[in-house]
């Protein structure tokens, strides 16, 4: 089409005029000379169902919603030194899941054993955004397993949703007749997803009440630090708790499935390209050594890996 049409035309998908872009000086422009232009997004059936009407970070349109929160949570909740605060939470966890190969290991009586890493990781790095964010560890043992496992589930389902193909996303008026079923799962996945998030807020804030000073000195997660933060503050018309909600939603579901992956793919292409690994190894024998764990302090030495 770009042969016949050129390097930028529109086209009209639906209702939706559509700007397509095939060259790179274009593409250039679009995304350094007018980015405001082309910062926004567009309403879609999953913004409206499963991003609190088109309010959370990851769906909301470019506007005074969207900077508040995402200065708020850059600053606040996610500056370095908070996360420096909690550098042993994530320390923990990778020890943990060390743990459990070495035992898988030794259950295996010096036999190869298959591992699937894919849910090692995803409940790895699931298991440490909600320790960051509520204080609790879940996927470990019997406490809220099952909760855990659902609000995992829902925000799989979410990520799932949020690239489905929604008719009235292009027509319109095709809204009230939901002809694939997409809207009654993206609400299904919302109330499941929001129940979670709302008791946990509520538990913090009892947990407060209940409190004396001296005791709230103690480690706070993120969910403390925002009720701490966001009393009496106004972002753009949102409540508190739902401006929490919506933070809540965007550190947990949006760094679950892509840390997973992105640590999936790693470790297959480093296991598929032998002298790469080779190299890998090498490198972490000259600076980190055989006797301990990799630690965060390691990885600007660490440059080729």
């Amino acid at each position: 089409m770009a042969d016949k049409y050129g390097p930028v035309f529109m086209l009209r998908l639906g209702a939706n005029p559509s700007l397509v872009i095939s060259s790179q000086e274009a593409a250039r422009e679009c995304f350094t000379t007018y980015d405001k232009d082309f910062a926004s997004r567009p309403r879609t059936a999953a913004g409206k169902y499963l991003a609190y009407d088109h309010s959370a970070i990851i769906l909301a349109p470019y506007g005074p919603t969207w900077r508040e929160l995402r200065k708020v949570a850059t600053v606040e909740v996610l500056s370095p030194a908070r996360l420096e605060k909690l550098r042993h939470v994530r320390a923990t966890e990778v020890d943990i899941r060390m743990s459990e190969l070495h035992q898988l290991c030794e259950d295996g009586g010096g036999r190869p054993k298959v591992v699937d890493m894919g849910p090692l990781f995803m409940d790895t790095t699931f298991n440490i955004a909600v320790r960051m964010v509520v204080g609790k560890r879940y996927l470990g043992g019997d406490r809220a397993r099952q909760q855990m496992r659902r609000l995992q589930k829902a925000l799989l389902e979410m990520v799932h949703l949020m690239g489905v193909f929604v008719p009235s996303d292009f027509v319109p008026w095709l809204e009230w007749l939901d002809l694939l079923g997409s809207i009654k799962a993206m609400k299904r996945t919302f109330n499941d997803l929001d129940g979670v998030l709302a008791t946990w807020v509520e538990e913090h804030r009892q947990r407060k009440r209940d409190e004396s000073g001296d005791d709230a000195e103690g480690e706070q997660d993120f969910i403390d630090v925002m009720l701490w933060s966001f009393h009496g503050v106004d972002f753009a018309g949102l409540d508190s708790d739902t401006a929490i909600k919506l933070i809540l939603l965007a550190v947990i579901g949006g760094g679950m499935d892509t840390s997973a992956a992105t640590i999936t793919w790693a470790l297959a292409l480093l296991l598929n390209h032998r002298p790469v690994l080779d190299k890998v190894r090498h490198e972490l024998d000259l600076h980190v050594g055989t006797t301990r764990n990799v630690e965060e302090k390691d990885i600007p030495n660490l440059v080729y890996l």
